[in-house]
C-alpha cells in the first residue's frame, strides 16, 4: 500500500500511450492515413467488376479465397476466413465516431471554432464514406420500392463497441449517410490543408454519388453542381508524358483533380504477372483518345497492364476527383432532360483527354444515345476507381443498360446475370459468428 503512491497510478503503462482530449489528437486519429485513407472499401469490388481479364492458370493459383471467388462471384466468398472490406471499414467508421463523439464534449474558443468545424466535418465525412462503400458491397442495390425492408448495413453512429449490432433498412442506411453528408458539408472547408482530408466539394461529389444510387438524378445533380462549382480543374492530357511507366505523379497533392485521396493495397490478383485489361475495354478507346497510351501500357511479358492510377504508382485510386463529377453532371443532365448542358459536359473533358488535331464535340441530340455516349466515357474515364460496380448494380435496375458479366476460365463460363442476389456479397463469417447478423441470400 505504502509503495504505490498517486503519482505512480498517474503514470501510463507506455509512455506513448496518449488519451485524445482536445482538437489536435482526435484530429490525428483521423489523419492516421495508412488506416483511413490507403485500405478502402473497394477491394471486391474492383475484384468483381468487368475490367480484367485473369487466365485459368493464374486465377488457380490465387491464395485468397476472397479475391479468387469474387473474382467468378462464387455463392461461398470468404472460406471462414475475414474480410479486409468489412473489417477495415468498421475500423476507420470506429475512429470517426471517437472523434465526432470527442467533437461533440469540446466548447471550442473563437480561435479553435475552425479546426473543431474541420474536425467534426471530417470524422462525418469519414463515417459515411465508409457506410456507403459497405452498402455498395453488402447490400441490395436501392430500390425505393423495397428500400423499407430490404437489409442495409450496421449502422455505426457512436463510439461504444458494446452495443448490440443488427443489420438497419436500405432505407434507414442510406438517410444516415445522407445526413453525415450534408452536416459534413457545411463544416468541413472549401480547401482541405492536405488532399487526404476531404474537402467541401469532396463531400457534394460523394452525395451525388449517393442520390445517384436512389436514381433520384435531379438531387444528385445539384449535389454534382455544387461540388463542381467549388472545384472545376481538370488535367489536359495533351501536356502528359504517355511514355512515362506511371502516368501520374506520386506526388499527388499536386494533381489538381483529387478532391479526396483513397486507395486500395496492392492485391495479388492484380499482380502484373497475373491480370490484363479486358479486351472489350480497351476496344472502346479510339486511337486519338490519349487515354489509351495515358491509362494503359504494353508489358512485353505480361500484356496490357493499367498505370492510369492517380496514386501514382501501381495501387488504384478510390477516391474522389473533378473528371467523376464532371461525367455525373453529364449523366445526370441527361437524365433530367437538359441535353444541351449534357453535351457540354461531356465535350469539356473530351477537349482534355482527346489529342488537339482528333478533337471533334458531340452533336447528339437523341436522348438515349447521348445517355449510352454519357456511360460509356464514364466507364473510360473511371477505370479501376471501383465505380464500376455501383453502376453495374444501379443501371442493371432498367433493362435498356443491364448487361450480364462473363468470366470465361478455358472452357467454363461464369456469369452473373442483372440483378442477381450475388451483387450483395455475403457478410463474412467471423461477423456471423460472433454478431449473429442476418446474412445475405445469394
Amino acid at each position: 500500500m505504502f509503495s504505490c503512491g498517486k503519482s505512480y497510478l498517474d503514470v501510463k503503462r507506455n509512455q506513448s500511450e496518449v488519451v485524445p482530449h482536445n482538437i489536435s489528437d482526435y484530429q490525428a486519429l483521423l489523419d492516421k492515413y495508412d488506416l483511413m485513407n490507403l485500405k478502402s472499401c473497394y477491394n471486391l469490388s474492383i475484384v468483381a467488376a468487368d475490367e480484367y481479364v485473369v487466365p485459368l492458370d493464374k486465377w488457380e493459383t490465387l491464395t485468397h479465397p476472397d479475391q479468387k471467388n469474387a473474382h467468378i462471384w462464387a455463392k461461398e466468398i470468404f472460406e471462414g476466413k475475414s474480410s479486409d472490406d468489412w473489417d477495415e471499414a468498421y475500423n476507420r467508421i470506429l475512429i470517426a465516431n471517437i472523434s465526432a463523439d470527442g467533437a461533440e464534449k469540446i466548447t471550442p474558443n473563437e480561435m479553435e471554432h475552425e479546426a473543431w468545424s474541420t474536425l467534426k466535418g471530417n470524422a462525418f465525412f469519414y463515417r459515411a464514406f465508409n457506410h456507403y462503400q459497405l452498402t455498395q458491397v453488402f447490400c441490395k442495390p436501392y430500390n425505393a420500392q423495397s428500400a423499407d425492408s430490404d437489409l442495409g448495413i450496421v449502422l455505426r453512429t457512436e463510439s461504444d463497441v458494446t452495443i448490440r449490432a443488427k443489420r438497419a433498412s436500405i432505407a434507414e442506411t442510406y438517410a444516415q449517410i445522407i445526413n453525415d453528408l450534408e452536416t459534413a458539408s457545411e463544416l468541413l472547408p472549401v480547401k482541405a490543408v492536405i488532399k487526404y482530408r476531404p474537402c467541401r466539394a469532396a463531400a457534394f461529389a460523394l452525395l451525388a454519388r449517393v442520390y445517384m444510387q436512389m436514381d433520384n438524378y435531379g438531387k444528385a445533380l445539384e449535389c454534382a453542381d455544387s461540388a463542381w462549382e467549388l472545384n472545376h480543374t481538370l488535367i489536359d492530357f495533351n501536356e502528359l508524358d504517355t511514355e512515362l511507366r506511371y502516368s501520374f505523379t506520386i506526388d499527388y497533392e499536386s494533381n489538381p483533380e483529387i478532391l479526396f485521396i483513397s486507395s486500395i493495397p496492392n492485391l495479388q490478383i492484380f499482380s502484373a504477372a497475373r491480370y490484363n485489361i479486358l479486351p472489350q475495354l480497351y476496344d472502346l478507346y479510339e486511337d486519338d483518345d490519349l487515354r489509351k497510351q495515358i491509362y494503359f501500357y504494353q508489358d512485353p511479358n505480361n500484356g496490357l497492364l493499367f498505370k492510369g492510377s492517380y496514386k501514382g504508382g501501381a495501387t488504384f485510386f478510390t477516391g474522389l476527383a473533378t473528371d467523376e463529377i464532371l461525367l455525373m453532371r453529364a449523366e445526370c443532365n441527361v437524365r433530367v432532360g437538359k441535353l444541351s448542358t449534357a453535351r457540354e459536359c461531356l465535350n469539356l473533358l473530351r477537349a482534355y483527354r482527346y489529342t488537339k488535331e482528333a478533337y471533334s464535340e458531340i452533336t447528339e441530340d437523341n436522348r438515349e444515345n447521348l445517355l449510352k455516349i454519357a456511360l460509356e466515357e464514364k466507364r473510360k474515364e473511371l477505370v479501376f476507381r471501383g465505380t464500376r460496380w455501383e453502376d453495374l448494380r444501379r443501371l442493371n435496375k432498367d433493362s435498356r443498360t443491364a448487361v450480364t458479366l462473363e468470366r470465361n476460365l478455358d472452357k467454363t463460363v461464369y456469369k452473373i446475370e442483372p440483378n442477381s442476389l450475388r451483387y450483395a456479397f455475403p457478410i463474412p463469417d467471423n461477423e456471423m459468428d460472433l454478431s449473429g447478423l442476418v446474412q445475405n441470400e445469394r
